[in-house]
């Protein structure tokens, strides 16, 4: 599988909630909701690639788990249109 955050190939753990669970060498181990998932395969749209990346070191920093969650996708602007997922951080 793809990771959804840079599209480096990653491994996939299958789902066992309503989060998709991701490994990626660039990235680390994360989960995001299936719904956003889905979005991001159909190419609706893309996450930021250097803006999640600061936000999970962030929850690592705060102890918190490697977790995607709708609220601070919207907080942190995570999400942008489809295509690339690039533009720094």
């Amino acid at each position: 599988m793809e990771c959804f955050i840079c599209g480096c190939a990653s491994k996939g753990i299958p789902p066992a909630s309503t989060f998709v669970e991701v490994d990626c060498p660039e990235c680390g181990y994360f989960g995001l909701p299936k719904d956003l998932a889905e979005k991001i395969e159909s190419g609706k749209c893309r996450l930021h690639v250097g803006r999640t990346r600061d936000y999970l070191v962030m929850r690592n920093a705060q102890k918190q788990g490697p977790w995607i969650t709708p609220v601070d996708i919207n907080i942190y602007r995570l999400l942008q249109p489809g295509g690339t997922g690039d533009g720094g951080g």
